[in-house]
């Protein structure tokens, strides 16, 4: 199994220090797409 090597440790503190604002951005995409799913009906 072969590590991935953009995952190194600076990478992690970096995910660590934009959780909140990567999770505020998933949100975002989530509504987005509902709001896809309601239209291609």
């Amino acid at each position: 199994m072969c590590r991935n090597p953009m995952d190194g440790p600076h990478i992690k503190r970096l995910r660590g220090l934009h959780e909140g604002e990567y999770r505020y951005v998933v949100g975002d995409l989530r509504i987005v797409y509902k709001y896809m799913d309601a239209l291609s009906f």
